[in-house]
């Protein structure tokens, strides 16, 4: 271009756009190469752009490389286009829903996010009502307390002295809910925070499950976490302490009922992280991709910048050998006609003895071979 051009002139309406016609298709393109060339030109010293003559541009060589490094923009601006579809797809998966679903598990459903300071869950007059399903794995907390507190007749350091202190043998009731769960939660508090990963997230919900166990005596078959008392039950009992997952059995000729459901919310924070990941790694991918293409662009605009050089010895070479194969073999004629048949030859008929021989005609060969050298240069 002629003038520079800049963000003050950059027109999405140019002629450039227009003939044949106003071309609408026309207009994303020609506004992509003016971004593009306003960046050349403030890359005066061609620090990150290769600086290439118009004049190279315009030879085979150039115009091959231009369309070569078209299509390579245009396979970057696909998978560009390509990442950012799935970007905008990628909905209800982020690091807060992650964060915010380990929560809900950990603390129940009135928790504030991040924090597993308050238990959410109530609590009734009543443990085993408390830790039966329905209740008792709405959430780890309620898990946890039914399986270390302390109250008026449970009196054990069932989960340790820190978790399950005697200073928390109050009676089992709301009120009294946060100091057992306080004592509970310091001890979680103190263990190392590690990376959330969708991996790690599966691996700890495992593991909580597999702690799940079969308590069979007279009364039945139950599944419980924790310790039950000999009827399988987990009341208040001095050294019990458990969550009763009996309704989950399959028993009897009916729908078995009841869900853990804190084992619900880490599964949805593991799905979470898992798009998180896979987000991560389609954009790693794409920046990958795009970053090769933008050395493969490169090195063949570099090529063509020290094109000229090449092509620089290889006319020499061409003039010289044109200039050589022009030239007859006048020496290797022995018969006169046939020598002076033979426009850049003369028979030197003056001359005696060996002298008497075909030799060039300076003067003619020059003539005939200064034109076809001047004619190879402009090939």
């Amino acid at each position: 271009m002629a003038e520079r051009t800049s963000h003050r002139t950059k027109k999405k309406d140019s002629a450039d756009c227009k003939p044949p016609g106003d071309k609408e298709i026309c207009k994303p393109y020609y506004e992509r190469w003016e971004n593009h060339n306003i960046a050349l030109t403030a890359d005066e010293k061609g620090e990150q752009y290769p600086k290439i003559e118009t004049a190279k541009l315009k030879t085979a060589l150039g115009r091959s490389t231009s369309i070569m490094i078209s299509g390579l923009a245009e396979r970057a601006a696909a998978i560009r286009d390509q990442y950012n579809t799935q970007a905008a797809q990628h909905k209800g998966a982020t690091s807060a829903d992650v964060i915010t679903q380990l929560t809900l598990a950990a603390a129940g459903p009135e928790a504030q996010r991040a924090s597993t300071t308050a238990c959410t869950i109530t609590l009734t007059s009543n443990r085993a009502t408390d830790c039966t399903l329905p209740k008792g794995m709405t959430a780890v907390c309620e898990t946890l307390l039914c399986v270390c507190a302390q109250d008026n007749t449970q009196n054990k350091n069932l989960c340790g002295t820190v978790a399950s202190p005697n200073s928390a043998n109050q009676a089992w009731e709301d009120s009294n809910k946060n100091g057992k769960w306080t004592a509970i939660n310091s001890v979680c508090a103190a263990q190392n925070k590690p990376t959330i990963t969708p991996e790690l997230i599966r691996q700890r919900l495992q593991a909580a499950l597999s702690r799940i166990k079969h308590h069979i005596n007279a009364v039945g078959e139950h599944l419980i976490i924790g310790t039950a008392a000999a009827a399988g039950t987990c009341e208040s009992a001095d050294g019990k302490g458990c969550a009763n997952l009996k309704t989950m059995t399959y028993q009897a000729a009916t729908a078995v009922t009841g869900t853990v459901g804190w084992a619900k919310a880490i599964e949805a924070a593991a799905a979470a992280a898992q798009k998180n990941a896979d987000q991560a790694k389609s954009k790693i991918a794409a920046l990958n991709a795009i970053s090769a293409i933008t050395r493969e662009a490169r090195q063949l605009a570099s090529a063509l910048n020290l094109s000229n050089k090449g092509e620089s010895l290889l006319e020499e070479s061409t003039k010289t050998s044109i200039a050589t194969t022009s030239k007859p073999d006048c020496a290797a004629i022995t018969q006169p006609d046939q020598c002076r048949s033979k426009g850049e030859c003369e028979w030197n008929d003056k001359a005696t003895g060996t002298d008497k021989k075909c030799k060039l005609n300076t003067t003619a060969a020059s003539e005939q071979t200064t034109p076809a050298a001047e004619t190879a240069g402009e090939q």
